[in-house]
This record gives structure tokens, sequence and C-alpha cells, in this order.
């Protein structure tokens, strides 16, 4: 994870993967790195964040081509997209969800499936 939109001091910071809700090796997380975790999500809650029309009819139409492949893709997928699209806006700054942030959550949620298969 970088630093890249809130300007921290450390180039990145350790954040351990869960999968099936257990955490992996927690070897090598320190405090510090907690603190800047901590720091890094508070400020980009601070941060408001918009979805445009352009970017919103884009995630319908992927929802929908979603959908139409896998029928385990529900209403709660597309809430969880759009939240996750935002998240990744606010850490870089951006007033609204662009394109790039669209794509980065599409990216994430591919892997995440991958992880969970």
């Amino acid at each position: 994870l970088t630093n890249k939109g809130l300007g921290m001091s450390k180039a990145q910071i350790n954040v351990n993967l869960f999968r099936n809700g257990q955490p992996k090796s927690m070897k090598g997380t320190n405090e510090e790195d907690f603190d800047l975790w901590r720091y890094y999500i508070q400020t980009a809650r601070l941060n408001d964040c918009q979805i445009d029309a352009k970017i919103c009819n884009i995630a319908k139409k992927d929802w929908v081509e979603s959908r139409q492949i896998d029928k385990s893709i529900t209403p709660n997928c597309l809430n969880n997209w759009l939240t996750i699209a935002k998240l990744i806006a606010k850490s870089e700054r951006h007033a609204n969800v662009e394109l790039a942030d669209w794509q980065k959550m599409k990216e994430l949620e591919k892997k995440r499936k991958k992880y969970n298969e």
C-alpha cells in the first residue's frame, strides 16, 4: 500500500491480508505500521468523494455484464464495488471516482475471486 495519495512519511505500510477471517503472519508488523495504517484510513474517511453519472453508468453496465456471466452476483455486489472504488479514489485524494479508480477496483475484484477459489 503506497502513500502516494495521502502524503504519509513512509513509502509503504505492511498490511496483513485476511483469508477466511484469519490474518496471515503478523511477523514484521510493528506498532508504527499499525499507526500509519490507522492514519491512512482516518485521512481517507475525511476526504469526500462522489461518483458522477458517467462512472455510475459504467458501473451499472459492468454489473449487468458480470451478472449475466455469474448469477451469484447480487445488487449488494454493486454496492460493494462502488464503495471500494470510492475508497480507492479517496486514497488518491480524488474528489470524484475516476475511470482509473473503477478499473483498479475491477482488478482487485478479480484477484479477490481468484484468491477465494
